[in-house]
């Protein structure tokens, strides 16, 4: 249930500014159908956060363009099964702020779609990914496939990327400030890692996927956008 909780919050923040929007587009229509099915018990509580969540992205110019594509992907991400253990973390990390755009591009690990679309706006080729083993190994970074390696690294390259679209300095300031205080991203962060790897039948232990993702964010992204 915390799924559609999450893309109720979507729709009823979009709703504010439908005039944007072409209501004809598959995308939207779908996202309409959806809602439509949604338990009038989860309303009261949907308001609220909607309200947290204006409040926080009141100054980031991009944020409308980044919330709908990011509702554009929910959609189709709600049918697919496999990714319903990445919801309850994800509702977290957006329902403390944190941009959009950090979002997306967690998920873009394990999200091809999202990876391309994102790659596509900072006009950098779309990723060939298509490492698998029958065997399962542990995590070893220094014994990691080439393969593996390369997407993970691409995958850091990719936000560094992103956030220099946008170098206003309210909005770096925000990124800064999410990457320092926020745990639900470190949280998220951390599970899609895990889900990633798993997929490719390489075990790391939770403990390993939190280090991880904290070096990520805060050695190598923070260190780079606070230069």
């Amino acid at each position: 249930m915390i799924v559609y909780n999450f893309l109720f919050i979507k729709i009823m923040g979009l709703n504010n500014f439908s005039s944007d929007i072409d209501w004809q587009d598959e995308a939207w229509i779908s996202m309409w159908n959806v809602s439509e099915q949604i338990s009038e018990a989860y309303k009261e509580e949907v308001k609220k956060t909607t309200a947290k969540v204006k409040k926080t992205r009141k100054d980031e110019k991009k944020a409308k363009q980044q919330d709908m594509l990011l509702a554009k992907f929910l959609v189709k991400i709600l049918i697919d099964k496999r990714y319903d253990s990445l919801f309850p973390d994800l509702f977290k990390s957006f329902d403390v702020g944190v941009p959009s755009n950090l979002i997306l591009w967690i998920l873009s690990l394990v999200y091809m779609e999202i990876s391309n679309e994102l790659r596509a706006n900072i006009w950098k080729k779309i990723i060939l990914f298509s490492y698998s083993s029958e065997e399962t190994i542990n995590f070893n970074w220094k014994n990691l496939p080439q393969e593996v390696k390369d997407r993970i690294n691409l995958w850091v390259e990719d936000i560094l990327a992103i956030i220099q679209l946008n170098p206003s300095k309210v909005y770096t300031k925000r990124i800064i400030k999410t990457i320092q205080d926020s745990q639900e991203l470190i949280d998220f962060t951390t599970k899609v890692l895990l889900y990633f790897l798993a997929e490719v039948n390489i075990y790391m232990s939770d403990k390993t996927a939190k280090e991880y993702s904290i070096f990520i964010l805060k050695n190598i992204i923070l260190n780079k956008i606070e230069k």
